[in-house]
């Protein structure tokens, strides 16, 4: 696994349709003082599956955008019992 980068406050976890209402979120929570990451800054390449796990591990919290495209993703519902297992 790669070396984690450094902690960070929020983790946004939402499906590829919901990629706008994310990008929403995040400038909203920023401007809110919280930093934050999500996937629009994978880097074509990447092992998405490592990169993701890492980025989890750095977050100090999982924001979950739950739509009628989330409650299908595997990818969501990984990264929201994350979430939940870590409190």
């Amino acid at each position: 696994m790669p070396t984690l980068p450094a902690p960070f406050d929020v983790f946004i976890s939402h499906a590829r349709e919901d990629a706008a209402y994310a990008e929403q979120l995040s400038v909203a929570l920023t401007a809110a003082g919280f930093t934050c990451w999500w996937d629009r800054e994978l880097v074509s390449g990447t092992r998405y599956a490592a990169e993701i796990e890492v980025r989890l591990e750095s977050a100090k919290a999982v924001a979950v955008i739950w739509s009628k495209a989330s409650i299908t993703s595997p990818w969501v519902a990984d990264e929201a019992t994350v979430g939940r297992d870590r409190g």
